[in-house]
């Protein structure tokens, strides 16, 4: 109430937060666009680079996090536009190649890949995801990679299969993730049972 936009915007984004935290979906999606709605405003008034950078990093935060609250209430098509709106939005943030890869990997072709004719580009932009981490020496954001493009290639029935599971099982052990071995070892057992 006081005009105070970047106040405003912090304490929405607490909201949304914590309204995801405790699954009330519909006011962490009112809270994340009323949080686009401030950002547009404070982007139009805003001229410095810098500045800029911090509103498009919060925008792909918002952009997340609403994506995600659309998946989970079934709005399926929401959700993946806003995932989709990551990948334009980390390609203007080009300095930092970390936004990319995870907008890559965010992909609703990558992440929840629905028909056969979206596998390869989820392949094109899984591998652009790893040449990507590689570079910047991301470990975490390697093994992620991986697993995706493990996953894509396993649907395709690519023999390369196999050998990017282990690339990937041995990262993980190194990185210590228990958990992303766990779904390594599952997901090959599953491709040796068949």
């Amino acid at each position: 109430c006081a005009g105070n936009q970047r106040k405003e915007l912090f304490y929405t984004l607490q909201a949304a937060e914590q309204a995801k935290k405790i699954y009330a979906n519909a006011e962490a999606y009112t809270d994340y666009t009323c949080a686009l709605e401030l950002l547009d405003q404070i982007e139009t008034e805003s001229q410095n680079e810098d500045q800029l950078y911090v509103i498009r990093s919060q925008r792909f935060e918002v952009l997340k996090g609403r994506g995600e609250v659309s998946y989970t209430m079934g709005n399926i098509l929401d959700g993946q536009a806003d995932l989709r709106a990551l990948l334009p939005l980390a390609r203007q943030m080009q300095d930092d190649p970390a936004w990319t890869i995870d907008a890559l990997l965010m992909q609703p072709e990558v992440n929840r890949p629905d028909t056969q004719t979206v596998l390869q580009p989820a392949l094109g932009m899984a591998s652009e995801a790893l040449v990507l981490a590689e570079q910047i020496k991301d470990a975490n954001r390697q093994l992620k990679s991986l697993m995706a493009l493990s996953s894509i290639q396993s649907m395709l029935r690519s023999p390369e299969y196999y050998q990017t599971s282990e690339k990937c099982l041995e990262l993980a052990r190194q990185l210590g993730d228990r958990s992303a071995e766990v779904d390594l070892l599952l997901a090959l057992g599953s491709a040796s049972g068949m």
